[in-house]
């Protein structure tokens, strides 16, 4: 995924027969956003691998997307705003769902 950035997809389905939503965030982004996690010390943000493969279930993706937003707003990631606002949506979205769900998020 190197230039492409880290791609976090949110499922709906099964294994064999799911939708999908997808967000790529480029890298330093990502890795900006980890780094926020780790200052606002909020567990599941600050342990996502950006060069690895994280799987929540949609447990973890509405605590993703609660702690997405509470570090929307820092004057320090105010330029990344829309990929935050991206992946707090996608999360949600997994998490709301009646039919089993899970998202990923793919580094390189």
């Amino acid at each position: 995924m190197g230039k492409d950035g880290v791609r976090v997809r949110a499922f709906r389905g099964n294994r064999r027969a799911a939708v999908y939503q997808e967000h790529v965030v480029p890298e330093r982004a990502f890795a900006r956003m980890v780094a926020a996690g780790r200052r606002h010390r909020l567990p599941l943000l600050s342990s996502l691998q950006q060069y690895a493969t994280d799987e929540l279930d949609q447990d973890q993706a509405r605590q993703l997307s609660n702690e997405i937003e509470a570090v929307r707003g820092a004057p320090d990631l105010h330029d990344l705003d829309q990929h935050l606002a991206a992946i707090a949506d996608l999360a949600r979205w997994c998490a709301r769902s009646r039919e089993p769900s899970w998202l990923t998020i793919v580094g390189r």
